[in-house]
């Protein structure tokens, strides 16, 4: 009788080992079995920039993916294409932008401060205010112009 059930508690082992018995197959998005995370504020405001300012490294203009990266009250205001440079306070865009840091500014917002590269000189231009999206995401909420 032992002989038997050795057998059969080492089948059953297997099964819940290697079938994974009692498991749910639940759909997946990525093959590696985690979503991947949203960007961090001062990534989604290189991004922003890398869909708003074509002569920058790595711009691909598209202005539909970047009212993506605002939040609703923002996004409003972005009516037409005159709202890239008006929201930039530029006339021209900068030939490379770096963001100099992040931090929690008040309110909860974190403030994105970047640097604008005109004709070899770093200038800093512009706060990007990024506020959580609810969704464990960020959204633009403000843009200062600091060169006023």
């Amino acid at each position: 009788m032992k002989f038997f059930l050795l057998p059969v508690s080492f089948l059953c082992a297997a099964l819940l080992l290697g079938a994974g018995c009692g498991k749910t197959d639940t759909p997946r998005t990525a093959k590696n079995g985690y979503e991947p995370l949203p960007p961090m504020p001062a990534e989604l405001v290189q991004m922003y920039m890398e869909h708003t300012l074509g002569m920058i490294p790595n711009a691909q203009i598209d202005y539909d993916e970047a009212k993506t990266y605002l939040t609703d009250d923002l996004k409003a205001q972005f009516t037409d294409n005159s709202f890239v440079p008006l929201s930039y306070c530029i006339q021209d865009g900068p030939e490379d932008v770096k963001i100099v840091s992040d931090e929690i500014a008040p309110g909860g917002s974190v403030r994105v401060a970047v640097d604008a590269n005109y004709d070899g000189t770093w200038k800093s231009l512009w706060a990007f205010y990024v506020v959580p999206d609810g969704n464990y995401g960020w959204l633009i909420e403000k843009i200062e112009c600091l060169n006023e």
